[in-house]
């Protein structure tokens, strides 16, 4: 410990200085807020709402080939999907409409062209029972994240003719959707989301606080220092999207720890500083006490919540490495917080921090007095409390053996969502492939259309189209039903002659080095996302002779996701585990307590998915939180940040109780009653910081988007397991059980017992 003492000193020295400086300190954090608020309203619209790239897979090398090679203008498209219940798509009023509306798309920036069903190639846009159809609005091959960008744009741009379509027509349909539709409204989700459940959660906090607390000035101090965290942590971010894409998840997990992490910082600061007030300690040397014992607490606890989330964003998927990396910025502004505003706001109050000041002092040894019953009654019987807890929380953990990972194969976005309604109306046509069809490119050592490839082309297209699952090839050189018999034959004739005069042919389906071709194959409505998936996967394997194949598109991009997960599951555990299990077996000298750190955390993780399982995959209670049927599997990228981010809050309460229990271990105690002692004194924080937590992880339980919904359950569950099952019941049983043993290898020091309790 001799490095931790180091520590404490070195904090307890910098608590004398923000006493002395506490002005300038204060005068410092106001102008950062004003500079975070300011550059923090700019993160929303860099942050990318859908699944991004997966670095290095296939799906992303095809996206990045179309960008970089190719001129096609619906390499990347939106789709207005129109439909009424009344007129017929064939009226003259209906045409006008559609024509002024695809005039109004195309006087737009960046909007490369448009196809409507009367269009030429435009068939296969027009719905079968003649009531409505689609518009393609072509951005060219651009990446998602300006698709993204382009649908408010959009959607602005039509708003007019949009009111004016409905008010003529009661009881039609309008929608913009496509998969830079879908980014763009989980971003919106997201954002609005987690906004409404800080709203719902914060009153709620407070209130707990208050009553934690008994003052208003005490409890307002944990909420503002949770709050102004976030806001910085948002700032930070922004200069991050620069040179990495992150996702909306980056924001939504952002606010869940940084509320979590800032009270619960807070708490713990606040909480002691009263302790050495109460012991008569003058407010400077309580700033320092407190930075001395509270502050290493919240120090190490800070860095391991960061090497936790360091097994999140090293992974090459963006919405993983977006929670990690949103979770880390938070958790670094909220130990800076912590740190330094604190301290200097509570040299700023003072005693005025304890309200009626005897009352305060009576209320926590009330307090701590209750939870010593507790304890001494979990230790005076260990066993028993270890098997009866873990009977409790085995049957919580049990659903978790019948997890399936994976994305929901039926639709779970909320249904206010406009990309959710366009495309229900496109699956009603049978043109819900449109999409998002497969992206296929056939390369060749030399030109990609020269005569010697054409009969294995066309064979390869009359294969692809035989395939059950296939309904439409769009590209390949006989064009199925898509060009004119004349041109098709002047085409096969001489391909580069045809190209140079038809040159939107060769815009739209071959490289401008001429030596790849770009396919697109619809599939059928009635494919499943898995078959969808697999028929990427089988594909791939049967280029035509002398060509490469590379297949892309949405269904692609998930079946990399499947690929790459094991192996984004694997780094995550290593880095989460083994930087845990190393920081703190030096923090602490022992080799158990890092082993049974790890044991109780998991456990608290695993209950929360268990729930999670029972509740979404399953559809157990579900109606609860407004599941209307079972999602059948669990999203992976939920999975691991449920890990991740409840392995760190576990990890905060397992360093504040055992860094507590050290301190009088040291001092002399017995393992027996520096646990109970320890134990006793924090358990009123971390039960107030467990209620804290609930609220704001139950406020997310109840947000539209289910993926948000699965992480704030999981997370409300996992605390309130962590908080009451094991750091009252299984934390002090085992640690009497395990008697002495905890601490080794490490020794007591050699110290001043007497000065060592100054500082309790």
């Amino acid at each position: 410990m001799r490095k931790t003492a180091i520590l404490a000193a070195k904090l307890g020295a910098w608590g004398h200085w923000v006493v002395t400086h506490h002005r300038a300190v204060l005068v410092v954090w106001l102008l950062i807020l004003f500079a975070t608020g300011w550059t923090a309203r700019d993160l929303v619209p860099r942050l990318q709402g859908g699944s991004g790239q997966i670095t290095g897979s296939g799906s992303a090398g095809v996206e990045n080939r179309l960008a970089e090679g190719f001129d096609s203008p619906y390499a990347q498209s939106l789709v207005w999907v129109i439909r009424t219940p009344t007129a017929t798509i064939d009226t003259p009023g209906f045409r006008k409409w559609v024509q002024d509306l695809a005039s109004t798309m195309k006087e737009t920036p960046h909007v490369r062209a448009t196809l409507g069903w009367d269009d030429p190639g435009g068939e296969r846009l027009r719905a079968d029972d003649g009531r409505g159809g689609l518009l393609l609005v072509g951005l060219g091959p651009v990446p998602t994240k300006t698709a993204e960008q382009m649908v408010p744009i959009l959607r602005m741009r039509a708003a007019t003719l949009r009111a004016e379509w409905l008010k003529q027509n009661p009881g039609a349909e309008l929608w913009l959707t496509g998969r830079g539709a879908l980014t763009a409204d989980l971003n919106r989700f997201n954002t609005e989301d987690s906004t409404r459940a800080e709203m719902r959660s914060l009153p709620l906090t407070a209130l707990v606080l208050v009553l934690a607390f008994g003052s208003v000035v005490a409890a307002g101090l944990p909420v503002g220092s949770g709050a102004l965290a976030v806001v910085a942590a948002s700032a930070l971010m922004v200069p991050v999207t620069r040179w990495m894409e992150l996702s909306t998840l980056a924001q939504t997990v952002g606010a869940m720890l940084g509320l979590a992490l800032g009270i619960d910082y807070a708490l713990l600061i606040v909480q002691r500083f009263r302790e050495a007030l109460a012991d008569g300690d003058t407010v400077s040397d309580a700033v320092a006490r407190t930075l001395s014992t509270a502050g290493v607490a919240v120090l190490i606890s800070g860095l391991t919540v960061a090497i936790g989330l360091l097994g999140l964003a090293v992974t090459p998927m963006l919405d993983t490495r977006s929670m990690g990396i949103g979770g880390m910025c938070v958790t670094l502004t909220s130990l800076l917080v912590s740190l330094t505003l604190l301290p200097a706001l509570l040299a700023l109050f003072g005693t005025r921090l304890n309200g009626a000041r005897g009352q305060a002092h009576r209320r926590a040894q009330s307090l701590t007095g209750h939870f010593e019953r507790i304890i001494i009654r979990v230790v005076s019987k260990p066993a028993l409390a270890v098997v009866g807890a873990s009977i409790i929380a085995g049957l919580l953990v049990a659903p978790v053996f019948t997890l399936k990972p994976g994305f929901p194969d039926r639709q779970w976005l909320p249904e206010t969502m406009e990309y959710r309604r366009g495309f229900e109306a496109m699956q009603k046509m049978g043109k819900g492939s449109l999409v998002a069809p497969i992206d296929v490119l056939l390369t060749a050592p030399d030109a990609a259309l020269a005569p010697k490839h054409l009969p294995a082309l066309l064979a390869f297209a009359k294969h692809l189209r035989s395939d059950s699952r296939v309904t439409t090839v769009i590209g390949s050189p006989d064009f199925g039903k898509t060009l004119p018999r004349a041109q098709m034959m002047m085409f096969l004739a001489n391909p580069e002659a045809a190209l140079q005069r038809f040159p939107e042919l060769a815009a739209h389906f071959v490289s401008r080095d001429r030596h790849t071709l770009y396919w697109q194959v619809l599939l059928r409505d009635s494919t499943s996302f898995e078959e969808a998936k697999t028929f990427t996967r089988e594909w791939e394997k049967l280029p035509p002779p002398g060509f490469t194949i590379a297949v892309g598109g949405q269904a692609a991009f998930y079946r990399d996701y499947d690929d790459f997960t094991p192996q984004t599951v694997k780094l995550t555990l290593c880095i989460v585990l083994i930087g845990t299990l190393v920081s703190l077996s030096i923090i602490f000298r022992s080799y158990l307590i890092p082993l049974k750190a790890i044991l109780l955390n998991s456990l608290s993780v695993l209950a929360g998915l268990g729930v999670v399982v029972l509740v979404f995959q399953h559809g157990i209670g579900g109606t609860l939180v407004g599941l209307d049927a079972p999602l059948g599997s669990t999203p992976v990228p939920i999975i691991l940040s449920l890990f991740c981010l409840m392995f760190g809050l576990s990890m905060d309460y397992e360093i504040f109780i055992i860094t507590r229990i050290k301190e009088h271990y040291d001092a002399g105690s017995s393992n027996r009653d520096a646990t109970i002692q320890g134990l006793s004194t924090t358990a009123g924080v971390v039960t107030s910081a467990g209620a804290i937590m609930l609220c704001v992880f139950g406020a997310f339980t109840f947000a539209e988007y289910a993926a948000i919904q699965m992480l704030g359950l999981g997370l409300a569950v996992a605390i309130a397991v962590d908080a009451i099952l094991i750091r009252l019941v299984l934390l002090p049983a085992t640690m009497v059980l395990l008697g002495d043993w905890n601490w080794y290898p490490g020794n007591r020091p050699d110290v001043d017992a007497r000065a060592i309790a100054r500082i309790q």
